[in-house]
C-alpha cells in the first residue's frame, strides 16, 4: 500500500495544478448542471445528479482518505531520510 501511495503522490505532485483545475471544473460544472444553473447535454458522470454525486464522492474520498494518507507518508519519508535522531552529548 505504501508503494501505491508513493506513486499517487509522485503523480499528484507532478500534475498538481492541472489536477486542481480539472477537479474544480468537474465539481463546479456537475453541481451547476444538477442545479439547472447551466444547460448541458446529458453526459454521464459530468452532468446532472450522477455528475454531482461522482464529483462530490471523489472530492470526499480525496480530502478525507487519500490526501491524509499521502501527508502521513510524506512525513514518514522525511523522517526516514533524516535518519535516526542523534544522541545529545552530556
Amino acid at each position: 500500500m505504501e508503494r501505491l501511495i508513493d506513486r499517487v503522490d509522485a503523480f499528484a505532485a507532478r500534475y498538481r495544478r492541472p489536477l486542481a483545475i480539472l477537479g474544480g471544473l468537474w465539481l463546479g460544472v456537475s453541481w451547476a448542471s444538477n442545479a439547472h444553473v447551466i444547460d448541458l447535454p446529458r453526459i454521464p458522470l459530468l452532468t446532472g445528479t450522477s455528475g454531482a454525486i461522482a464529483s462530490g464522492a471523489f472530492a470526499a474520498l480525496w480530502w478525507g482518505w487519500i490526501n491524509p494518507r499521502i501527508e502521513r507518508r510524506r512525513a514518514a519519508r522525511k523522517t526516514e531520510a533524516d535518519g535516526p535522531p542523534a544522541e545529545t552529548a552530556r
